[in-house]
């Protein structure tokens, strides 16, 4: 496998990016919001300036795996909060289709309006790159450790001290190992409803 096909994530790679992320992430909030939240999501990732984005395209030319974070994570969630006009129609046909939906996202907005008091504890936010999401097909061997090194790399790059991310605690050991064995240290967990998710941080030398 070539890194020649790793690149910046653009507008044109989205429709491939939306199947991906539904594929893998199944049964997660965004994924139960439907495609065209999940590509809201990923657009006003896009115009973020704090967003580091990265795509491996495949034979063919579709996305075989991306990742995607952003620089300052409280900004940007409270940008995403406010996004207004965009998320309309997203968020109505995604809780039209599933009106239980609407209690998660009012949880998640109580959460991302409290992160930045949370955050405080543990890192400092203008100094840290939250890697959000990386999604690799399933046929794709290789391809999580090439994305996760280039989006550390473009941290580290940016002048950035830290990479943090979360993820499932339980019937999750491959993905925490994975995250562990490429330098990621766990440095607590958060409960959210019925979730439990270890935190990870990743520190520059």
């Amino acid at each position: 496998m070539s890194v020649l096909s790793l690149r910046k994530m653009t507008k044109p790679d989205l429709h491939d990016v939306v199947k991906l992320h539904q594929q893998v992430f199944q049964g997660f909030f965004l994924e139960q919001m439907g495609s065209p939240f999940i590509k809201a999501y990923y657009n006003i990732v896009l115009a973020y300036e704090g967003s580091i984005t990265y795509v491996y395209e495949g034979k063919g030319g579709f996305v075989e795996g991306f990742v995607v974070g952003f620089v300052e994570p409280t900004a940007f969630y409270k940008k995403f909060i406010r996004s207004g006009l965009k998320l309309i129609y997203p968020t109505l046909s995604g809780v039209i289709h599933n009106p239980k939906l609407i209690l998660k996202m009012v949880e998640n907005i109580r959460r991302v309006f409290s992160i930045e008091s949370q955050s405080s504890k543990f890192i400092i936010d203008k100094e840290t790159a939250e890697l959000s999401s990386i999604a690799v097909g399933s046929s794709a061997k290789g391809l999580g450790s090439i994305l996760i090194q280039a989006f550390v790399k473009e941290a580290w790059l940016r002048g950035l001290t830290n990479v943090s991310l979360t993820t499932d605690y339980e019937d999750n050991e491959l993905v925490n190992n994975f995250y562990i064995k490429h330098g990621f240290t766990r440095n607590g967990l958060e409960i959210r409803k019925d979730r439990k998710l270890c935190r990870y941080i990743l520190t520059k030398n």
